[in-house]
């Protein structure tokens, strides 16, 4: 079943995103802490969860009851997911190796092509004392993806909605404590705070199957409000600055499943379809490609002397890397995608096998 709207806020998460990496890059680097827009696009990834754990019951729950085997579902996902990835690797190594691994997380000396290979087994803190995957931060998401994933499959069986709204209310207690123990929930990229990673996972991953249950039942509270709506709400909430007054928590335990639960039920304008289509085409390539672009960005603003330059560089880093996820979505990940499943599977893929992210 094809939900626009929920495509199209996937594209307007990733967006968001990119815009937080390339101001919070450039402003870590430079150890400079002041408000900006996009200030919680970390909080991104907590959307993006909940609609995994939508989409993968919505695609595949009947078909687990129905003995889907794991193997079958492992292998679906991996295709979906690694392509991608690895480009984003391969950039990151390439980059790497041009500026030497600059960064602030990447002081430690390393390998940089044993790392390649270690990232693309999804081996987490290759050669890193920092970050989860220094080559291309943004994988670490895609790990607890895949970790959510697996654990949904094996255990569906098990998962009643009565146990599952048990997990989402003990998740929700955990990331609570985690916000506020550490004054955000930008956690699961370090060794520091890996394991947080795990209680965001859990509530939006629990919080968005839930979701699918009870629109699958027909008991999904109704909201009378249109996409646009729900699109200014996860705008609202990832452009909000940072500020200790209101708590991440707060987004991703409220805001976030009001967000989903109205997009499930709308769908945007007709005249829309356009950008909604490409919105979903660019948004997985966009999220996993953009940081090998924008901190070599960061190398060159770095090593100038110009505001005025450095502005120019930052745009054209984001206009650089939405040019290239289009490339990569139309050219690479969907031909690789279609050959891969061709190859490995007796039958043609479903459509929702193919689309699900």
């Amino acid at each position: 079943m094809d939900l626009p709207a929920l495509t199209a806020l996937r594209g307007l998460a990733a967006l968001a995103v990119l815009l937080f990496h390339s101001s919070s890059l450039v402003l870590h680097q430079a150890s400079v802490e002041q408000p900006r827009i996009w200030g919680r696009g970390y909080l991104a990834v907590d959307f993006f969860f909940a609609l995994s754990g939508f989409v993968i019951g919505l695609a595949y729950e009947a078909r687990f009851a129905q003995g889907l085997a794991f193997g079958s579902f492992a292998r679906i996902r991996l295709i979906r997911l690694y392509p991608v990835i690895t480009l984003g690797v391969i950039l990151g190594g390439l980059e790497f190796a041009f500026t030497g691994g600059f960064l602030i997380w990447r002081t430690e000396p390393f390998a940089v092509w044993p790392c390649v290979l270690l990232q693309m087994l999804f081996v987490p803190f290759a050669f890193s004392r920092t970050q989860a995957y220094p080559l291309d931060v943004v994988q670490w998401s895609l790990f607890f993806e895949l970790f959510g994933n697996a654990v949904h499959a094996l255990i569906v069986g098990l998962l009643s909605t009565r146990r599952l709204t048990w997990i989402t209310g003990l998740a929700a207690v955990v990331v609570i404590y985690a916000d506020w123990s550490r004054g955000t929930l930008s956690a699961g990229w370090s060794w520091a705070n890996f394991p947080f990673g795990f209680a965001r996972l859990a509530f939006s991953y629990s919080a968005g199957l839930l979701i699918y249950r009870q629109w699958r039942s027909g008991s999904l509270p109704k909201f009378n409000a249109g996409y646009l709506v729900a699109a200014a709400l996860l705008f609202s909430a990832l452009a909000a600055p940072k500020t200790a007054a209101i708590p991440d928590s707060v987004f991703v335990l409220f805001v976030f499943p009001v967000v989903l639960m109205i997009a499930v039920q709308t769908q945007p304008a007709r005249r829309l379809s356009g950008i909604v289509k490409w919105m979903g085409e660019v948004s997985y390539p966009l999220y996993a490609l953009q940081v090998p672009v924008l901190t070599a960005a960061t190398f060159l603003i770095l090593h100038s002397t110009s505001r005025p330059l450095n502005a120019m560089i930052e745009g054209a880093a984001i206009g650089v890397a939405v040019l290239l996820s289009w490339l990569a979505a139309r050219y690479y990940d969907a031909p690789l995608r279609r050959w891969l499943m061709a190859r490995t599977s007796r039958r043609p893929a479903l459509p929702s096998e193919a689309a699900a992210a």
